[in-house]
């Protein structure tokens, strides 16, 4: 584990935003996310991050662009999940300057809870949801929190 969190972060973390951020999916901590991509409104690329519970480094342009832009962005990513088969859940996360804005807090954080549809645990908590989304959100930040539509 500690390899792979070596070898996944840029050389060069001068250029990099350190966020603390922890995602959750099903009340639980996990250490298989994967692909992590920034999207812009209109779903085109913007850039990459790099995540490690606790820690989720966005690059300094990156940041900028969000912090400075109305506009919302989405984080993309994916949980691999590898019991048996592998099975891989693909997420999208509204990102804004609100989850970003605190960053130089050294209390900050942000916890951002997923829940999937298809796991009994949580199959009725969240019937009131369009059936179509396989996956809701809930976004904790010091405070406040934001959550799914």
């Amino acid at each position: 584990m500690i390899l792979n969190a070596i070898f996944c972060y840029p050389q060069d973390k001068s250029e990099m935003k350190n966020i603390n951020i922890i995602f959750t999916i099903n009340n639980e901590i996990t250490f298989n996310l994967r692909d992590f991509k920034i999207l812009n409104e209109k779903g085109e690329f913007i850039g990459r991050a790099e995540y490690m519970p606790g820690v989720f480094l966005l690059e300094e342009y990156i940041y900028q662009k969000i912090m400075s832009d109305n506009t919302i962005s989405y984080i993309t990513f994916n949980d691999v999940l590898e019991i048996g088969e592998s099975k891989v859940h693909q997420y999208k996360i509204p990102l804004n300057s609100t989850i970003l804005n605190k960053e130089d807090d050294k209390y900050f954080y942000c916890v951002i809870a997923l829940f999937n549809r298809y796991n009994r645990k949580f199959k009725n908590r969240f019937k009131n949801k369009p059936r179509d989304k396989k996956y809701v959100y809930d976004i904790f930040l010091q405070g406040y929190s934001i959550l799914d539509n």
